[in-house]
């Protein structure tokens, strides 16, 4: 059978001691005989200990809110523009190197190169270095012109 729910005269005293955080002698002593008033100063104890835990988020004040934002639009936009001006760049470099592997298919099917090994010597010759050179130079230059048309 379930014990009755007894109070206790000093339960207010006890409480407002807890909270205050100092007990006298004579209130220990009596917390000490009192079933109620121990179970008083155990849960308003852990209560406060359950207090100190919690930590408030605090918001973000609205002025640093709106400056990062602020901030992060500025950056999105330089690296948008940043981007906007390499795409030329990136462009010509693909294409430069697309146009230097053809160019060096070509010369080496035009001369008739079986193998590698056998394309050092041949491209080693002055007059197959120079038109693969020219080559090189009219595909660097037709490909520059066509970035700068772009921008």
């Amino acid at each position: 059978m379930k014990e009755p729910v007894r109070e206790c005269p000093r339960e207010g005293e006890v409480l407002s001691a807890v909270l205050a955080g100092s007990v006298s002698p004579d209130l220990g002593r009596h917390v000490a005989g009192c079933r109620e008033c121990r179970d008083i100063v155990a849960v308003s104890t852990w209560l406060q200990g359950v207090a100190r835990e919690t930590v408030v988020a605090s918001l973000p004040r609205a002025d640093r809110v709106w400056w990062r934002a602020q901030v992060e639009r500025r950056l999105e936009e330089r690296r948008a523009l940043v981007d906007r001006a390499a795409r030329p760049i990136r462009w010509f470099e693909r294409t430069a190197a697309a146009a230097l592997a053809l160019t060096v298919a070509g010369v080496l099917w035009w001369h008739g190169v079986p193998t590698a090994e056998a394309a050092l010597p041949r491209l080693s010759d002055p007059a197959t270095l120079g038109g693969l050179t020219a080559a090189l130079l009219i595909a660097a230059g037709l490909t520059a012109r066509k970035a700068a048309q772009r921008l």
